[in-house]
Order: C-alpha cells, then structure tokens, then sequence
C-alpha cells in the first residue's frame, strides 16, 4: 500500500474509531446506530472532499502535493457517494414496506425534547426535505464525475453545485446526528469538519479560491509542436509572481473564460525577465480549445505554485522517466541545472510516439549542457521500454531516486516490476497529473 494509501484509509479508520469511542457513551438502537454511522461516515468525506477543493498550501507538505490531494479528493468523492448510497437505503427502504414514520426513532414513542435539542427537532421535517433533495441531485454529479468521457467544461459545470448541496447536507446532518453525539469525540470533530467545510464552500460560491496565489499575465509566445499535437505557450507574468520550483504547477484561466486548468510549469524562475512557460497537449475539449485559440497578447491569469514533485532527495544519483507529455517537470529541472550546476548523476529516459524536432533538440542541448545521460526511446514501438531497460543501463539504479511522470499505465508497469525487484517505494516518486 502506498503512503498516499495509507493516509486516505487511515482518516476513514480514524473516523470509525471515534464514532466507536463515542457509541460507548450512548445508547441508540442498532438500526440508528447503522444510520448515523454511515451518515456521519458521509457527511465526513464530503468536509473533506470540500476543503481539500481550495487547494490549500499549508496541507501540501502533508499530502507530499497538491496532485496527490486531488487524488484523494476523488476517493473522498467515492467514499461518500457509496456511504450516502447506503445512508439513504437504510432510512428510506424500509419504510417503503411500513406506513409508520420511522424518523430515526423506531421502536418507540415519540419523546419530547426541549432546549436546543427541542429546537433541532422541530426542524427534522424540511431538513430530511433538504437533505434527500440534495442527496439525489449530489449523487447524480459525482456519478457523472467519475464518467471519464465526460468533458472537463461539462465536470466544471456540475461542481459549480456541489458547494450549494454541500450546505444543504451540513444542515441535514446537523439536525439528524444523535444530539447525545455533540459532546463526544466524534461530535466535535465532525462538527469542525463540518464548519471548516462550510467555509470551504463559501469560499468556492464566492470566487475565493486561490484568489491570494493568482497574478495576471499576457501571452509573449507561443511555438507549435504540431507531431505531438501540443502548444508551449510563454507567458510574461505581472508583479505578485512568488516564483517557482521545477516540477510545480499553476492553473492557467484564459481571458473571458471562468474555468481554470492545471499544468507543470516546464520553465525554470529567473525573476529578470518573470516569463512562465507551459506546454499544453490538445487532451480533451478544454485544452484543445486553448491550443487552437491562443494568440499573443492574450490576458490569462496564473495561479500557483502548487506541488512537490521538487527533485530534492538525500540520494546520490536520480533516474527520471518521462512519457509524451510528461518531460515539461524535467525540462524545467534542466533549465534550472544549466543555470545553477548539476552536482549528482542523473539518468534520464524518455518515451514518447513523436516528438517536434525544436523540442528534441532543445532536450539534448539541456542534457549535453548539464552532463544529464539522455536515454532516448522517442519513436520506438509501445512496450519497448521496461524495467529491465532501466535497471541494465543504470547497474547503480538502486541507489538512486526515480522521478516519473507520464501515462498511468506506463507509471504502474514501472512499479510493479521496481518493487518486485526490491527497490525502496520511498525513493520513487510520480506526480499524478489525473486531476477528475
């Protein structure tokens, strides 16, 4: 299991274990029990879901990115989509098969409540309105979310509602958690979870999101790469620019236009000229609309950096694997040698069906410039490369750190056959461009 693996499970088993611990200070019956169990499980997963949305630095370190964040952001998605699922199935079905409303209390007669207890209960009638009007609607976005046909415009557009859907289950959970729950442990931290989730969504509603990382920029150049379908643009950025690490990120929103998308910078910072370069493969409906449509002179606006896929390890040597797209972090990183020195062996491979000739020789002169070993796989069949490619033309590849970026399924082949050869799972690091 990955460290990426064992964080996501182990804020699940975290939740389960405080809910336990709450249990053994109340007494419900075993269908509430089940009910609340999977309603908190879920209302949890989508404060999650909903603060990781804004992209928040200070939990970079944390999550060793902001890609790996968003990774965890879909199984968060999953999780409450399934424990909502099984929320909603264990409330309502069985009253389809009784007239008596069951409401949370079954069993018994109706108690009556005063105080704050006596408030939420008489709210319990539009909150479930609320809440299964919003668990349908919110049920159908993340299922069409997961749909990987879906264009990025379209997944865009439906997560414009999340955050208002988002509120309305907050209220929903408020009035139906066991009020016995809110002096707990597991009552205090979903209700923060909750309340930072809150805050979370009004700053998505309100256009807050990473409002103090943007800056404003204009379109200097742009250079076609027309074998691989792919655009780089440079973009000459305004005061405010932090600067930023080879191997970071930025979401780039063109002007009149109010989606944003991510891309790796493959440009060093030199802050003499402050020119940001990216290279913008045609993908889907969105990128290809902004290979096509971009001009020099064009308004965009940049948002970042975000990202740890940094190169700094304690290793003496690295190996980095790059497939089509995937060579803009090293770029970067070559850049940034040529201009600071290079002071430990690296190996680097690239594979990629077809590559522009000003971009493959630009990727030679860097390797020549900064003693980088170029092992080039550029235009041979799929599946030419292997592990067993890596590991005989680098014999002291155990030794090093592998940095990877690239397809997925190039990515996993990799691995496995890494680990099975017992390289340490620490020294090896991806950077997961799958954002949806």
């Amino acid at each position: 299991m990955s460290n990426l693996s064992k964080k996501f499970v182990g804020v699940l088993v975290a939740i389960t274990l405080l809910w336990l611990v709450s249990y053994l200070f109340t007494y419900e019956q075993r269908q509430n029990v089940i009910m609340q169990y999977s309603g908190i499980l879920a209302i949890a997963s989508m404060s999650l879901a909903m603060i990781l949305s804004t992209r928040p630095v200070w939990l970079e370190s944390y999550l060793n990115g902001l890609d790996k964040g968003y990774r965890i952001h879909k199984w968060l998605g999953i999780t409450a989509l399934i424990a909502s699922l099984f929320h909603w199935g264990w409330t309502t079905i069985p009253d389809w098969f009784s007239p008596e409303d069951h409401g949370g209390h079954r069993g018994g007669g109706r108690p009556v409540f005063t105080g704050i207890q006596g408030w939420l209960h008489d709210f319990r009638g539009p909150a479930r309105d609320i809440g299964e009007i919003a668990f349908y609607v919110i049920v159908v976005i993340l299922i069409l979310s997961l749909i990987k046909k879906l264009s990025y415009r379209h997944f865009a557009l439906l997560h414009k509602f999340v955050p208002v859907l988002y509120l309305a289950l907050v209220c929903h959970s408020v009035v139906f958690m066991a009020f016995s729950y809110w002096v707990t442990p597991i009552g205090i931290v979903i209700g923060l979870l909750m309340l930072a989730g809150a805050v979370s969504a009004f700053y998505s509603l309100f256009g807050l999101i990473g409002k103090n990382n943007k800056v404003k920029g204009n379109v200097s150049a742009l250079l076609n790469y027309k074998k691989m379908d792919s655009l780089e643009v440079s973009i000459q950025v305004e005061n405010g620019w932090k600067g930023h690490k080879p191997g970071q990120f930025a979401f780039l929103t063109i002007q009149g236009d109010k989606e944003s998308h991510p891309f790796t910078l493959s440009s060093s910072w030199d802050q003499n000229n402050s020119s940001l370069s990216f290279i913008i493969k045609s993908l889907g409906d969105y990128t290809s609309k902004m290979v096509k449509e971009l001009r020099v002179g064009d308004q965009v606006t940049v948002e970042g950096p975000y990202g740890k896929f940094n190169f700094q390890d304690a290793c003496t040597r690295q190996i980095w694997v790059a497939g089509g797209i995937g060579i803009t972090p090293f770029l970067a990183q070559l850049e940034a040698l040529a201009a600071n020195g290079n002071s430990k062996p690296v190996d680097l491979f690239y594979m990629a069906t077809n590559v522009d000739s000003p971009l493959m020789t630009r990727l030679q002169t860097l390797c020549e410039k900064t003693n980088v070993t170029l092992h080039d796989f550029v235009g041979q069949p799929k599946g030419s490369f292997n592990g067993n490619n890596l590991r005989s033309l680098v014999p002291a590849w155990q030794t090093a750190s592998i940095w990877f970026c690239g397809p997925s399924g190039l990515g996993n082949m990799l691995k496995t056959d890494l680990f099975a050869h017992g390289f340490k799972k620490e020294n090896l690091h991806q950077e997961l461009f799958e954002m949806r």
